[in-house]
């Protein structure tokens, strides 16, 4: 997720935390404004992020699958 408070980004990584997933926060710049991102991963292939992401969703938590460039 994306956040625009870094307290909020702080506390999906908690949440994430307490469900055994290792996340970090990254902060960026898009035009002017500061978002707090959530990361997971890398993960090994497309099996790995479909189960991390059916995780995620069984605990209520939306997320993207992004290819690493």
């Amino acid at each position: 997720g994306s956040f625009r408070e870094k307290s909020d980004a702080e506390e999906r990584k908690a949440q994430m935390a307490l469900l055994g997933v290792v996340a970090r926060v990254q902060t960026v710049n898009v035009d002017g404004v500061t978002w707090h991102r959530v990361r997971v991963g890398p993960v090994n292939g497309a099996r790995q992020a479909d189960e991390m992401r059916s995780r995620l969703a069984q605990n209520g938590i939306e997320s993207l699958v992004m290819k690493n460039p």
